[in-house]
């Protein structure tokens, strides 16, 4: 028994729509998503990694502040003492912190590497947005820039002046 699958509607009148498209604005379709997709791949590597320093930075400058706390004492007072060593054994046990510093860093590194790659992004949606000569425009800017970043960095070797 075949159980019939259902395209919503509004993705069978894209696909209605990509048909009528020429070859030329086919392939800038394609590239556009390529493109889209390789830059949320590159930038949510980059934000894992944010994510996971800025996390473990974070944990240990606070364990820091709550171990400098507990050598100095301007009292005598065994009680304020207890309390400084407890606040410092609850602080090295707190994953409220790590997460929160964990999420900061992840949206950190994902924007920020969206933003330095904001030429290819912005072409790369302009090919799926628009039609006609405005994609192909938004194509060639795509094909541009990835042609200067593959040359940037591929020969950045050679001279660090590019």
């Amino acid at each position: 028994m075949r159980i019939p699958v259902r395209i919503p509607p509004s993705i069978s009148s894209k696909i209605a729509n990509f048909k009528t498209l020429s070859t030329i604005e086919k392939a800038a379709k394609i590239a556009g998503t390529i493109g889209v997709g390789a830059i949320i791949y590159d930038a949510h590597a980059n934000a894992k990694l944010k994510a996971y320093d800025k996390k473990h930075t974070g944990n240990a400058d606070a364990a820091l502040k709550y171990f400098k706390n507990t050598e100095y004492l301007t009292n005598k007072s065994h009680l304020t003492s207890k309390i400084k060593k407890g606040m410092f054994k609850w602080e090295l046990s707190n994953r409220i912190r790590g997460a929160w510093n964990a999420t900061i860093g992840y949206i950190g590194g994902f924007l920020g590497n969206s933003f330095s790659n904001i030429v290819p992004l912005a072409a790369s949606i302009g090919t799926l947005a628009f039609k006609g000569t405005k994609c192909k425009i938004a194509a060639g800017v795509l094909a541009l820039s990835t042609l200067y970043n593959g040359i940037a960095h591929g020969f950045s070797h050679i001279n660090t002046k590019i």
